[in-house]
């Protein structure tokens, strides 16, 4: 949870923040905003390379070295004039690995104290080195914690080889956004109204609005299991993401239970890159959103018709221009002040507690390039990200791929959500995923040991 801070002015460039920068400021009223990457191993990592390699990485991208500052009604990002690689590497070992995770994913950042990425390096003698990638979503979203990850074992990488490239340097003002109305299709004015789906009862139950603790619940799906859903998906002439929309449609309905024909709404996450003209090679800024998505399903039908169902509807949203209302809003937001948005954010807040709802995120972003995250001569066992805690309480699904494995992550705050509860689901999206029969797949919780 943010605390008010009071700033402490200090020497160094300023440069205004972007709308969903100020959003996610206000979101840490209620919770973290951090979001991970998790990248298993099969060898050991050199801890002062890794040291090295971060502290490269971070001077080419400069944003990691400012801090937020309020002034008045108004945030800034401001340069700091120095920054400490051992704030931003830490190393864990000697303890059970699922424990150092649980513990190297809780590590807090404070924007407002330069504290914006955390690089976590758990060391296991048998099982091979774990490295965990801590980024506030305020500096960047999930493409580019991505990016700078690689980055970061690129850095590694010619570190180790001991041939450094030039590589170059991104520019903090390259953050800056365009008006959504300029990256508009067409001359239309918004006409959406404020979703009132945040507050729907068919969405993953709650027992209580308290978030004592946070767990995280993954799926993992093995090389073949995610080449029967390709093959499956492409047999029915769907997405894997409209095949993992209508999955987590189908198993909220499940779990409720519902007996008749329902509309269960999901909030599905979306990079908006896609309408600039120009896309850097890396992108640390956090431009991504989210938009309602109301799936139908009839009671006892299969799950090619739930997906087929689900495909319809996400081209008829992709033919408009999916997020950009949303994004208005973000603007909106931004111009109306800092007190005045965190005030209209609270209420908001305080509306779905007293609902005792909140609706289901799911967030697809994509596959993890396995060049990408190459170390050089290490060997990535698999990579994943997981989802930070939004607005808790509340439920997120993430999906990730790397190379041939995919990761289905949750993020839920206990005692908010039933653990039991959040165990059959799981298991239950495993057994209705194509494949499951054959090759069914790896259940893991992580979570504070009692």
């Amino acid at each position: 949870m943010t605390p008010d801070h009071v700033n402490h002015s200090i020497p160094g460039e300023r440069y205004p923040v972007n709308p969903f920068d100020l959003s996610t400021d206000l979101f840490c009223t209620f919770s973290s905003q951090v979001i991970h990457l998790v990248m298993h191993l099969d060898g050991h990592v050199r801890y002062d390379l890794l040291e090295r390699a971060v502290e490269r990485a971070s001077l080419l991208e400069p944003i990691t070295r400012c801090r937020i500052i309020r002034e008045e009604d108004t945030l800034f990002w401001q340069e700091l004039p120095a920054c400490s690689r051992t704030d931003h590497v830490l190393r864990l070992s000697s303890r059970g690995q699922e424990d150092l995770l649980y513990q190297a994913l809780c590590y807090p950042l404070d924007p407002y104290r330069g504290e914006l990425f955390q690089v976590i390096l758990i060391e296991d003698g048998v099982n091979g080195d774990v490295l965990v990638i801590n980024a506030h979503h305020i500096v960047m979203d999930g493409r580019g914690l991505r990016d700078f990850t690689g980055l970061v074992m690129k850095c590694y990488a010619e570190f180790q080889s001991g041939t450094l490239t030039e590589i170059p340097q991104s520019a903090i003002w390259s953050r800056q956004l365009p008006r959504v109305s300029s990256l508009r299709r067409d001359e239309r004015e918004t006409t959406q109204e404020t979703p009132t789906g945040w507050c729907s009862p068919l969405s993953v139950p709650l027992q209580s609005s308290h978030a004592d603790t946070f767990r995280y619940s993954l799926l993992f799906l093995n090389q073949s299991r995610t080449a029967v859903i390709g093959d499956t998906r492409r047999e029915w002439g769907i997405t894997v993401n409209d095949l993992m929309i209508a999955v987590l449609a189908r198993a909220i309905a499940h779990i409720i239970p519902v007996k008749s024909e329902v509309t269960v709404p999901l909030y599905i996450t979306i990079d908006l890159r896609r309408y600039l003209p120009v896309i850097p090679e890396r992108s640390l800024v956090n431009f991504s959103t989210s938009f309602e998505v109301k799936i139908p399903l009839i009671p006892d039908e299969s799950l090619e018709d739930t997906g087929k169902r689900v495909h319809l509807l996400m081209n008829r949203i992709k033919s408009g221009s999916p997020g950009l209302d949303e994004a208005v809003e973000a603007e909106k937001l931004a111009e109306s002040g800092y007190t005045a948005a965190r005030d209209l954010m609270v209420t908001a807040w305080k509306n779905m507690q007293d609902a005792g709802c909140k609706t289901t995120l799911f967030s697809n972003t994509g596959i993890i390039s396995r060049d990408q995250m190459s170390p050089g001569i290490l060997s990535v066992r698999n990579a994943y990200l997981l989802p930070g805690f939004f607005q808790p309480p509340g439920f997120f699904f993430l999906l990730s791929t790397f190379g041939e494995i995919m990761t289905l992550s949750a993020s839920y705050a206990i005692p908010a959500y039933d653990p039991e509860m959040v165990d059959r689901m799981l298991r239950y999206i495993d057994s209705i995923i194509p494949g499951t029969g054959a090759y069914p797949g790896e259940y893991r919780v992580i979570r504070k040991e009692t």
